[in-house]
C-alpha cells in the first residue's frame, strides 16, 4: 500500500507522461544509492527542467498567439496564412509537450529518479514510421506492449489463413485508432488516429519496395504530411478542418503579406498576390517558425545534452539566463495542451 501511494504521489509524475510502469520507479525508490543527495543529478534536473520551462513559456505559448488568431478566419484562409497557422500549431505541440516532458524529467532528477525519454527529435524523422517511434514514446512503448502484441498473439492464432503482412496492417491501423480515441471522443481523433495508422502502413509498403528518396525530399514529405495529420487533431469541426486543408493546398489563392512586396516582386508573375490578410504579426510568427526550424533540426534534444552533460560556468550562465527570462514571462502562460487529452 505505501509503495503504491509512493508510485501514484510523486509528483513529476502525471497521467499525461512520461509514462511510467510501476517497475521502473520502484527500484529506483528503493535504492539505498538514492537517498543520498547527488549533486550531479541536481545540476543535470535543474538544466533540463529549465530549457522545458523555456520550450513552454517562451516557444509554445508564442506559437499559440498565431494559432488562435489563424482559428477566427478558416474559412477564408488562404495557402500561407494556412501553413503559417498549422506550422505554428506543429511547433507549440512540440515545445508544448516535450517541455512539460522535460520538466517533469528534470524536477524527477532533483529526488536522483530518472524518468525515461519521451521526446527523441521526432521532427528530424525522414520517414513517419521513425517520426512515430520518436514522439511520446513512453505512450507508443505502452500501446505496444498492452495493445499490439496481445493482438498480433491473438490474430496469429485465430485468423491463419491470412498473411503476416495483412495481419501486421490490420493490427498497426487498430493500434492508432485505439490511439486517437485515447486523446479524445471525437471524429476529429478517430481521423487523426486514422491517418497516422496509414502514413505508418504506407511508409512499410513503401519501403519494400526498395527504393530510396533523398534524405531531403522523405524529410519534407514526412513532415508536411505530419502537419496533414494534425489538422484534425486540433480542429474538432470536421467542416473547418477541411476548410483549413483546402487553404494548405492552394484551393483558396495564394497571397503573401504586402510587406513582402518589395522583395519578392517577381513572383507576382506566378500568380501570387501581395495583400493585407486577417492573420496579425505575420513576420513575427515567420520568424517564429524559422526559430523553430532551426531549434528542431540543428541543435540536440535534451535527451542527448544529458548524456555530455557537464556542471560547468558555461552552463550555470545559460540555465540563470533562460529561467530567468521564462519565470519573468509567466504571466503570459496558458495550459499545458497535453492536459486536455
Amino acid at each position: 500500500m505505501i509503495n503504491y501511494t509512493l508510485f501514484i504521489t510523486f509528483f513529476p509524475h502525471l497521467i499525461a507522461g512520461p509514462i511510467v510502469h510501476h517497475r521502473v520507479m520502484m527500484p529506483q525508490f528503493q535504492s539505498t544509492k538514492n537517498l543520498r543527495i547527488n549533486f550531479n543529478n541536481i545540476a543535470l534536473g535543474v538544466f533540463i527542467f529549465s530549457v522545458g520551462l523555456f520550450k513552454k513559456v517562451i516557444l509554445a505559448d508564442n506559437f499559440s498567439t498565431t494559432v488562435l488568431d489563424g482559428m477566427n478566419y478558416l474559412a477564408s484562409i488562404t495557402f500561407f496564412d494556412a501553413w503559417t497557422v498549422i506550422l505554428s500549431y506543429t511547433f507549440q505541440l512540440y515545445f508544448d509537450f516535450s517541455g512539460y516532458s522535460d520538466m517533469a524529467i528534470g524536477l524527477a532528477l532533483l529526488f536522483n529518479i530518472m524518468l525515461p525519454i519521451n521526446f527523441n527529435s521526432p521532427y528530424k524523422a525522414t520517414n513517419f514510421q521513425e517520426m512515430i517511434s520518436r514522439w511520446h514514446i513512453t505512450l507508443t512503448r505502452f500501446l505496444y506492449e498492452y495493445v499490439y502484441v496481445p493482438m498480433n498473439r491473438y490474430q496469429s492464432k485465430k485468423l491463419n489463413k491470412l498473411s503476416t503482412s495483412t495481419i501486421t496492417t490490420i493490427n498497426v491501423i487498430i493500434l492508432f485508432l485505439l490511439s486517437g480515441i485515447w486523446h479524445g471522443a471525437g471524429w476529429n481523433f478517430i481521423i487523426w488516429g486514422l491517418l497516422v495508422g496509414g502514413g505508418v502502413v504506407i511508409y512499410r509498403f513503401w519501403k519494400k519496395l526498395n527504393i530510396k528518396l533523398p534524405s531531403l525530399l522523405a524529410w519534407g514529405i514526412t513532415f508536411a504530411y505530419l502537419n496533414l495529420t494534425l489538422v484534425f487533431f486540433r480542429i474538432s469541426e470536421l467542416k473547418q478542418a477541411l476548410w483549413l486543408i483546402k487553404a494548405m493546398l492552394g484551393c483558396n489563392g495564394f497571397i503573401l503579406p504586402e510587406q513582402l512586396s518589395e522583395f519578392l516582386s517577381p513572383l507576382s508573375t506566378l500568380g501570387i498576390q501581395f495583400e493585407s490578410t486577417p492573420l496579425m504579426n505575420k513576420v513575427r510568427a515567420l520568424n517564429f517558425i524559422i526559430l523553430g526550424f532551426l531549434i528542431v533540426l540543428g541543435f540536440k534534444n535534451t535527451s542527448e545534452k544529458m548524456k555530455t552533460f557537464r556542471p560547468t560556468l558555461i552552463y550555470a550562465l545559460f540555465i540563470a539566463i533562460i529561467l530567468v527570462y521564462s519565470i519573468i514571462n509567466l504571466t503570459k502562460v496558458s495550459e499545458f495542451l497535453y492536459f486536455k487529452f
